[in-house]
């Protein structure tokens, strides 16, 4: 918790006039460590030693606000990759590839082009982001309790549940 402290500390007010002082900082021009902070501050994500643990308090985060933490930005980015999406639902709900090394993992993602399921990039083992690098499959899913947003890592665009129903 002191190193969540720490990290929150340091989110400064950039505020521009006497109105906006009552802000803790601006969501148009985030930087990711204040971003983080205040996740981190408000239990959204866990403290930096223990990221590839499963959260304690399990929330599902505002698309939104993930939107904004993985991009910068509220709006859409191009991605050149939605038109591979072959499979949107997941066979399974476990990282096999954690399972057999009797490793645990935070949360799970799924390949939108094959439908394998691994790990989180904040896992130890990272079987998501391996996945992508041995087979460059660059779409994938959340399939973390209710999320369903996607995240391409080649384009870093973020799409909510929404645009997977409707793919």
């Amino acid at each position: 918790m002191m190193v969540a402290a720490a990290e929150a500390s340091r989110c400064t007010s950039r505020a521009t006039s006497a109105e906006d002082d009552r802000f803790a900082f601006r969501l148009d021009d985030p930087s990711f460590p204040d971003l983080l902070a205040v996740s981190r501050q408000l239990g959204l994500i866990n403290p930096p030693d223990e990221m590839d643990q499963p959260l304690r308090h399990p929330v599902m985060m505002p698309e939104f606000l993930l939107r904004v933490l993985f991009t910068g930005t509220t709006g859409d980015k191009p991605c050149r990759h939605l038109d591979l999406v072959t499979t949107t639902a997941p066979a399974t709900d476990v990282c096999h590839q954690c399972v057999e090394s009797g490793d645990v993992w935070p949360a799970l993602r799924m390949c939108l082009i094959c439908g394998f399921v691994g790990c989180c990039d904040t896992s130890k083992h990272k079987h998501m982001k391996a996945h992508h690098d041995e087979t460059g499959h660059p779409i994938f899913r959340s399939i973390r309790l209710e999320e369903g947003w996607i995240w391409c890592y080649e384009d870093n665009a973020f799409f909510s549940k929404r645009t997977l129903d409707r793919l």
